[in-house]
């Protein structure tokens, strides 16, 4: 009997974990550049939901504000080029997207939140988060998920060659 094929992995990615990848400064960029090589490398293409890009432009916006009130410029992560760029689906949220995902037994969360969730669940995905009320949510239910350094612990660190 031929072995199974290799199910490819299937990652949500929060905005946050976007944006730590992509911005050199924030504090969790070097890790966060290593999740995102990895993702790369193995040709992973996370989704995230379209509304995700309206968060993601307020969020550099914010950083761009902070970076210029420090006379400073705004600098990204380098392996990111046109060439070579991080190649994310994004899921447009209609009627077909709210029958698939959204299940009334996932806790509270604020609306945000709940989509990236509601995702990873209904699509039996990897979560990848550091926002605290997200994160345990998805734990509770039964979401796998994991902070940036806890995904590069089991699945990048474990696959680099020794």
């Amino acid at each position: 009997m031929p072995p199974e094929p290799i199910k490819p992995m299937l990652l949500v990615i929060d905005t946050c974990v976007i944006l730590d990848m992509t911005l050199a400064s924030r504090d969790r960029h070097p890790d966060a550049k290593r999740l995102c090589d990895f993702i790369q490398q193995q040709r992973i293409r996370p989704k995230v939901p379209i509304y995700a890009l309206f968060e993601i432009t307020a969020a550099a916006r914010q950083e761009k504000i902070r970076a210029v009130s420090q006379k400073k410029s705004l600098k990204g992560n380098q392996a990111l080029t046109e060439g070579s760029p991080l190649v994310i689906d994004y899921v447009p949220m209609d009627m077909g997207f709210f029958n698939k995902y959204f299940d009334p037994s996932i806790p509270y969360l604020k609306a945000g939140d709940l989509v990236f969730v509601a995702m990873a669940r209904g699509d039996d995905a990897i979560l990848v988060t550091e926002d605290n009320n997200q994160y345990k949510a998805a734990k509770a239910s039964g979401v796998k998920v994991y902070r940036i350094k806890e995904f590069i612990d089991t699945f990048v660190d474990v696959a680099a060659p020794n």
